[in-house]
Formats: C-alpha cells, sequence, structure tokens
C-alpha cells in the first residue's frame, strides 16, 4: 500500500494521553497510520491483550518502523465492569442523531456509553483531520460462542485491499445489516476499517489469533517488512491452520435482530460456519421457533444475555464474482440501474437507490451486492440501498465530519 501520512509529535503526544489509547507507536517515517481498536465490547478482552502485546514487542526490538500504530480501548467503563456495555451498545450509536446530541447534552445528563462515545469521537475527527491518507482501523471482537477466527469488511474495494490478503474467512455486509457501527461511520468517512472475530470471550488462544491480526496487517499496510518480523511465518501459518475448511469469503443473506422483551434463546450448539437447511429450528422468542430463512452457514449465534443480533446466516460467494464486481465498479456501471425495471435513483441522497419490496433475494437484490449496494432500509414504504463511501472518492474530496 502507498498510503503515507506523518503525524507530529506533538500530535502523537495528544493521542498517547487520550483517556482512552493504550498505547502508540512510531519511528517518525512516513508511513500508514493503523488503529487497533479493542473491547468495544466490554467483555471482550482479547483485543486489549493483544494490542499491548504488540506494542510492548514494539518498544523492546524495534524494528524499522513506517507510519504510527495506534491502540485504543473501546468501552472502558464495561472493560472494567466485565459487561458487553453498562446502559447501550457503545458500538450501536454511531448515526447521526446520536452523534448531534453528544455536542449539545448536558454532562450531567451523559450515559456512561455518551461519554465513552464522545471521548472516542473527538479522538476520531482529529486523526481523520491529522491523515493525509485514509486511516487504517482494526475493530477486534470475539464472540459469545465457540469460534474460529473470522473478518468482516464493509463491501468497498479499498478495504479488500488488506482484508482480501489476511488468510482469514472474510464476511461481507455483515457491517451494512447492522445499524451504528463505529466502524460503519468510519469508512463512510473514508476510511480503510475491517473488524476480526478472533474467538470465544475468554478462550486461552483468543487474543493471540488477535495478536497475530494485528502483525500480519502490519505488514500488509506497509508499516513492517516481513523480513524484519522473526515470526511473521508462525503468526501467518496459527490463522491459515484455523481458517482451513471454511469459506474464504461469504456475504451476509439475513440476520435475526432481537428486540427487548423477545426472551430470544439461541438453541445448543450452534457453532460458526455450521451449514444448515432451510426451516432448521434455530431459537426460540415470546413467538415461538424460529426456523432458518434459507439455507446456508449460521454465523454468531448469540449465547449471552446481552446483545441485539440473534444470529446471522451466510453463503459462499464464489471468487468469479468478486473479480466481476470489482470490475463493474472500477467501470461505474451503477449509473445504467436506474434503466433497470424495478430500480430509481433517489431524488435527494447519492448512493441511494429505491426499489420494489419484491426485489428482495432476486437478481436485482444479486446485482445490487455485486455493486456494494448492501444497505438497505424501509423509508416511508420504499425499500432503499445503500454502499459505503464510494471507493472512486479521491482523499482530497474526503468527507469531513460536521
Amino acid at each position: 500500500m502507498n498510503a503515507a501520512s506523518v503525524l507530529a509529535p506533538t500530535a502523537l503526544h495528544a493521542i498517547a494521553e487520550h483517556p482512552h489509547c493504550l498505547g502508540l507507536y512510531s519511528q517518525g517515517n512516513p508511513g500508514p497510520v493503523i488503529v487497533a481498536i479493542g473491547s468495544m465490547h466490554g467483555n471482550e478482552p482479547g483485543g486489549v491483550l493483544a494490542a499491548e502485546r504488540v506494542l510492548s514487542r514494539l518498544a523492546n526490538d524495534t524494528p524499522p518502523f513506517n507510519g504510527t500504530l495506534i491502540a485504543l480501548k473501546g468501552n472502558v467503563t464495561a472493560y472494567e465492569a466485565n459487561q458487553r456495555f453498562i446502559t447501550r451498545d457503545l458500538n450501536r450509536l454511531w448515526y447521526e442523531p446520536e452523534l448531534a446530541s453528544l455536542r449539545t447534552i448536558d454532562p450531567k445528563d451523559m450515559s456512561a456509553e455518551d461519554r465513552q462515545q464522545k471521548a472516542l469521537f473527538q479522538l476520531f475527527e482529529h486523526l481523520h483531520n491529522l491523515s493525509s491518507e485514509p486511516v487504517i482501523f482494526i475493530d477486534l471482537h470475539s464472540t459469545s460462542s465457540h469460534s474460529h477466527p473470522f473478518c468482516m469488511a464493509a463491501d468497498t474495494l479499498r478495504n479488500r485491499r488488506i482484508a482480501f490478503q489476511l488468510p482469514l474467512p472474510l464476511v461481507l455486509g455483515l457491517e451494512e445489516s447492522i445499524n451504528g457501527t463505529m466502524l460503519g461511520l468510519l469508512s463512510d468517512w473514508g476510511h480503510i476499517t475491517m473488524a476480526v472475530e478472533g474467538g470465544q470471550h475468554v478462550h486461552p488462544n483468543t487474543s493471540f489469533n488477535l495478536e497475530s491480526v494485528v502483525w500480519l496487517a502490519l505488514v500488509l499496510a506497509g508499516n513492517l517488512d516481513k523480513t524484519d518480523l522473526a515470526d511473521y511465518d508462525k503468526h501467518e501459518n496459527r490463522l491459515k491452520k484455523l481458517a482451513k475448511g471454511f469459506p474464504s469469503v461469504s456475504e451476509v443473506r439475513y440476520r435475526h435482530k432481537v428486540e427487548p422483551g423477545d426472551r430470544f434463546i439461541m438453541e445448543p450448539g450452534f457453532s460458526n460456519f455450521q451449514p444448515v437447511k432451510q426451516d432448521t429450528l434455530l431459537a426460540q422468542d415470546c413467538e415461538g421457533p424460529i426456523l432458518a430463512a434459507e439455507s446456508g452457514l449460521v454465523l454468531m449465534p448469540l449465547y449471552q444475555s446481552q446483545g441485539e443480533d440473534g444470529f446471522f446466516l451466510v453463503r459462499e460467494v464464489m471468487p468469479a464474482w468478486l473479480h466481476l464486481s470489482a470490475l463493474l465498479r472500477r467501470l461505474h456501471v451503477d449509473k445504467l440501474l436506474p434503466l433497470m425495471p424495478g430500480i430509481r435513483k433517489h431524488p435527494h441522497l447519492p448512493d441511494h437507490f429505491i426499489t420494489r419490496h419484491q426485489s428482495d433475494h432476486t437478481w436485482l437484490l444479486d446485482l445490487l451486492h455485486m455493486l456494494g449496494y448492501r444497505k438497505r432500509r424501509i423509508i416511508d414504504g420504499q425499500l432503499i440501498f445503500s454502499r459505503r463511501r464510494p471507493d472512486h472518492v479521491n482523499q482530497e474530496a474526503r468527507q469531513t465530519p460536521q
């Protein structure tokens, strides 16, 4: 990657003093800025442990290093309480009405997550304004169920530069199917974003899996040369071994959202990427049995008391589809979408298309996904598809936080 930024010593000092900063490393050389974030959910300690080990080794070994690594702790209060969150999920609050309220809310009326979010948001704005190239954000997570590691990324071409090279199963569309994620906001600002699930919350290997991800990302981004990382092969082989037998790339087809009072209970024994057939019993709630909407692979089954996502269903994506999707995006084929039956451009919102409801699970849905339009909402009875920050927007035109 040729993304080079230089953060001044005064800027580095200010970031290092931030209450969410675990530490940072730089030798003053130009290069990518990578931000590794652990414990956005407080009961997921693996990312914090992984980032701390990487920083400690860099400080002791001092290999030639380009750019900057910044490690952050997400929900500090929930981390100290070993809870997913205190009052609200910190990783579901990153949309404009919430952010606007942070600018005006009286501090005495703030919840625990309000305070965490405001501090992080100010830091992200600062990094956005300082960096001359997209920042690389890696959100380090773990799951409540037994799980092998996997990566998630918004379906943009810029995200593919690193996410496709990590030797982990990659899931597209999950970030677009959840509202208010931190990475969703940062992706819409034009940055490179990905999340990694390292394994089960308290499994002893989870933090080591996430540590391997950070080391490989530093090499893939250009911060480190792999010849200067003596155990590069060990980290790469660890992830390759764990990924064996799983689809290289898959896409989200269905999300089961859990509402307060649903009394959702996942059926026992499900794990990530477990095949299921249509109508398989997956869970129960106050309305009765919940069956698989279609055949596919189960992802992130909920086996904890807190959480808004009961489970996801995904399906494998063929390599040819990925190559074709990249070509069509570079050719800006999305400009031709309004010529197709059942779809029209939104009159006010750029990169938004209005479709008929019956477009769900049709050739049109597949085409929209191929062009990166994976986020869908129903507004005023209309089904609207949108995509993350377009790949063709250059750095000088990057969206600036309001």
